[in-house]
């Protein structure tokens, strides 16, 4: 069944628990990232202007996101001012976050202007992130691997990963 309030919704993301969606609600590229129940109701907009370059939602309560390059995050519950986590130098933008499990951090893409990818990681409290390697991650698998998407080979690889020692 269609949910109520979902219309134009691109870029949807389950909530840890299976309760919520969350969404950027747009016809383009930019407009609200929105949370709303699985089980009907009123969709929250968390953000008015957001971008669908990546979302995840932590198991830490956060919700991650990127825009304009930046990776930020926000509340699921309170629309407000997002916080920045981190800002790219102007030849590299950051896409795509994951949210590591256990809110042990979180892994993301920096691309630069010729699209090549480099997976960074951000411990819980840094606001400086560290490269990781080169490609872009996709998911975090509980066996302890990575998903990575090659950057020039377009395909994917699972590469074993010690998410401890971000």
């Amino acid at each position: 069944a269609e949910l109520v309030g979902s219309d134009e919704a691109k870029g949807p993301v389950i909530s840890p628990d299976g309760k919520y969606v969350l969404f950027v609600r747009t016809n383009f590229t930019v407009g609200p990232l929105q949370v709303l129940p699985l089980t009907g109701g009123s969709a929250t907009t968390l953000v008015k202007d957001s971008v669908l370059l990546g979302a995840s939602w932590g198991d830490d309560g956060y919700i991650y996101y990127s825009r304009n390059g930046s990776i930020l995050r926000v509340p699921p519950t309170v629309s407000g001012v997002p916080d920045t986590l981190a800002t790219a130098d102007g030849a590299t933008r950051f896409v795509r976050p994951v949210a590591v499990p256990g809110g042990r951090g979180l892994l993301f893409a920096g691309v630069d202007g010729t699209g090549t990818a480099t997976t960074y990681a951000l411990k819980p409290g840094s606001r400086v992130p560290g490269k990781i390697g080169a490609d872009r991650v996709w998911a975090i698998l509980e066996s302890g691997y990575l998903l990575l998407a090659g950057a020039q080979s377009n395909t994917l690889m699972a590469v074993r990963f010690d998410l401890d020692r971000l």
